[in-house]
């Protein structure tokens, strides 16, 4: 058997192997005000820590606050959520929302202090594989005080999602155990297609990293993982895509006599469309940066960057045989 088809059967079997390590993950929480916090959450604002002891981090929601939920099926689901409800005792409607496109899946009576609400979310709330499930939390907003003018809802600490039975179902696992194959199969081509020949024999090293990774964050943080399974394997895609695009050899209608006597050759793309391709490569992996829970100044340098980069490449395309030009060196 060639030593690719190895590498890619090892690839697709040890995903497949690890469904039992996958079904036991242990129910995924998000700790409010903790870095990353925002990949799970919308019209939120910014963190803050209590006066508790031990402190606790967590942020006030907005009007419009949301919850998404990720890696969730169609079974029933119990969503944790700890929140404090002593201002929203003081309003006239003291009650908490739980929505689902529209519809109450739950109305809660917080209590005062620190407290964990469970509610339970039927079978049909939950999203598709590839797409999260919004949970909105709707209260009577307020205004505080008159030294701050947000228009708050209630602080949350963290929340979290687990199926009502405790025990993950085979079909997620399964679905899980399918992303993470997917995932290091088109990444193993990626890379089987991107290195030299000399160098492809060490293509599956880094793919089996990456698997050994994602399995170890099952237990430490299976809910960033739950996330990233959403669009990782589009993003390998997409560079598999643009590796094979730069490879891709074309017949020319007619060769001359020079050429071989009438025979086709093929030909790479030229240079100039290799190093096009490469730069819609880096564009991309900007775009996947921007995904991460960075600070808020390196992302939006990064942002900007990546804004400018088409116009800056489109610029040098347009200007590079004049590019000793003394005006264009300024």
């Amino acid at each position: 058997m060639p030593r690719a088809a190895v590498w890619l059967v090892l690839l697709v079997v040890v995903p497949l192997l690890a469904m039992p390590l996958l079904a036991a993950a242990p129910p995924w929480r998000v700790d409010i005000g903790a870095p990353g916090d925002r990949l799970f959450i919308a019209g939120f604002f910014a963190p803050e820590t209590s006066t508790d002891t031990p402190p606790l981090t967590f942020r006030w929601s907005g009007p419009q606050a949301r919850l998404w939920l990720y890696e969730v099926r169609r079974v029933p689901l119990v969503l944790d959520l700890r929140l404090n409800g002593d201002y929203l005792l003081q309003q006239a409607d003291p009650h908490l929302y739980i929505q689902h496109n529209g519809t109450t899946l739950a109305t809660l009576a917080p209590q005062p202090g620190w407290r964990t609400y469970h509610v339970l979310l039927p079978a049909d709330s939950a999203g598709t594989p590839f797409v999260g499930t919004p949970i909105d939390l709707t209260v009577t907003p307020y205004c505080p005080a008159a030294t701050d003018n947000r228009v708050l809802g209630v602080p949350l600490d963290w929340f979290g999602v687990a199926p009502l039975t405790g025990a993950v179902p085979w079909w997620s696992a399964w679905g899980a155990a399918f992303k993470l194959a997917l995932l290091a199969g088109l990444l193993f081509g990626t890379l089987w297609l991107g290195l030299p020949t000399a160098h492809r024999a060490w293509a599956g090293g880094p793919v089996l990293l990456l698997l050994a990774l994602a399995l170890a964050a099952v237990w430490v943080v299976p809910h960033v993982l739950a996330w990233a399974l959403l669009w990782l394997p589009l993003l390998a895609l997409a560079l598999l895509g643009l590796v094979l695009l730069s490879r891709r050899r074309k017949l020319p209608a007619t060769t001359t006599a020079s050429v071989g006597g009438g025979v086709p050759v093929p030909y790479h793309l030229s240079p100039h469309m290799v190093r096009f391709v490469w730069g819609g490569v880096a564009i991309v992996l900007g775009l996947a940066v921007l995904l991460l829970p960075l600070p808020v100044a390196v992302r939006g340098t990064l942002a900007l960057a990546v804004l400018l980069l088409p116009g800056v490449v489109l610029a040098w395309r347009l200007f590079a045989p004049n590019v000793r030009d003394p005006l264009l060196l300024l």
